[in-house]
């Protein structure tokens, strides 16, 4: 089961953490103009985040750069200005233009995006060698952009599932039912067994409908993949109708 607790509360929303299995790889990388390659750890229409898996990069604020986004065959060029660095990291804002704009809109697309998802429950034993944690019975991930997570009791009913898409957050818990929120961070933590991700949620003290419509969308296109068993998509849809 997921790791949690309450951090704040305000007549808003309150910030709960939640501890999920990390991918180790992403297929969803930019390499620059300069021929360095990165994985790209966030994507949106405004900008993305980029990171080495090791050493450090020589970009600065303010420094201007371009490169190619390359995700599973397609690819986007893209440019933009460094707005914040951090040791391996640092994060990039677009350049206003419409085309490209249109690119990564299109990329973001949830068809385009159901249709690069990939079965990394199975990934994981078959390709990797890795083992995931007991109680996840389902792991869809495409790049950074979207992870569905399916976890089961011990007796093999399903407990909880987690759809997070870009900074939208939703998840179903057995006898709790839905909460929606955005994620405010991440942060990577190395274990001896597994990658994991700590994220800071923004949890909505109402559900938002908007939210859970999206992730409702996204599960209806997962027939067509045929990664997960139909029963599970039919029980997911139950539980965000």
């Amino acid at each position: 089961m997921e790791r949690q607790f309450v951090l704040l509360k305000s007549d808003h929303s309150r910030q709960e953490k939640r501890i999920l299995p990390r991918f180790p790889y992403s297929f969803l990388t930019f390499k620059c103009k300069e021929g360095r390659t990165f994985e790209v750890s966030d994507l949106s229409l405004e900008g993305m985040q980029l990171a080495l898996r090791d050493g450090d990069h020589q970009y600065k604020v303010n420094d201007q750069l371009g490169g190619v986004l390359h995700w599973q065959g397609q690819e986007i060029t893209l440019a933009g200005k460094v707005k914040w660095r951090v040791e391996n990291r640092f994060g990039m804002k677009f350049t206003d233009c419409k085309d490209m704009r249109g690119h990564i809109r299109e990329l973001l697309s949830p068809r385009t995006i159901v249709d690069h998802l990939r079965p990394v429950h199975s990934m994981l034993k078959t390709e990797i060698g890795l083992e995931i944690p007991r109680a996840l019975r389902y792991w869809l991930q495409a790049g950074r952009i979207l992870e569905i997570f399916v976890w089961q009791y011990q007796h093999g009913e399903l407990s909880h599932f987690h759809i997070l898409m870009l900074d939208n957050f939703v998840e179903w818990v057995d006898g709790l039912g839905i909460k929606t929120g955005k994620t405010l961070s991440k942060r990577k933590i190395e274990t001896p067994l597994n990658d994991e991700d700590e994220l800071v949620l923004s949890i909505d003290n109402e559900c938002n409908q908007d939210k859970v419509v999206k992730a409702l969308e996204i599960v209806n296109l997962l027939s067509a993949v045929k990664h997960i068993p139909q029963e599970v998509i039919d029980f997911m849809k139950v539980k965000l109708s």
